[in-house]
């Protein structure tokens, strides 16, 4: 073999080959550290969601239960009684007492069903 052959072996030899077996060692490597970073990440992003669920959830449950005790939901179990203006009067200061508690994500409405002798009313939130 002539002297540039020689040369170039040697290059692929101790030069390319080393390079491409660190190459395939630091990918794998990277690989791993990014897999398990984005895993952690991954986690405290759901730890941190379960929080705000928890903390929405029990705030919706408290604002839902100060306005079943209010004394504006316990004047409906007097409606059968009322004349129509008392009624109207009733659900108007109902419905400004349940836009206080709505906010942008959260709207607090009455719907009313008739049976026959009696009204029935439920309060839902509208999402």
């Amino acid at each position: 073999m002539n002297l540039m052959k020689k040369l170039i072996v040697l290059l692929i030899l101790f030069v390319v080959i080393p390079i491409l077996v660190l190459d395939l060692f630091v990918a794998k490597k990277l690989e791993s550290i990014t897999e398990e970073q984005v895993g952690n990440a991954l986690l405290q992003l759901v730890r941190g969601s379960h929080l705000t669920l928890d903390r929405e959830s029990s705030d919706f449950e408290e604002k839902t239960e100060k306005i079943m005790i209010s004394q504006e939901i316990q004047q409906l179990a007097s409606i059968p009684s009322s004349s129509e203006y008392e009624r109207f009067e009733i659900f108007k200061a109902l419905d400004k007492y349940l836009n206080n508690y709505s906010t942008s994500a959260v709207r607090y409405s009455l719907f009313f069903r008739t049976q026959i002798s009696s009204i029935r009313s439920s309060l839902i939130p509208i999402f």
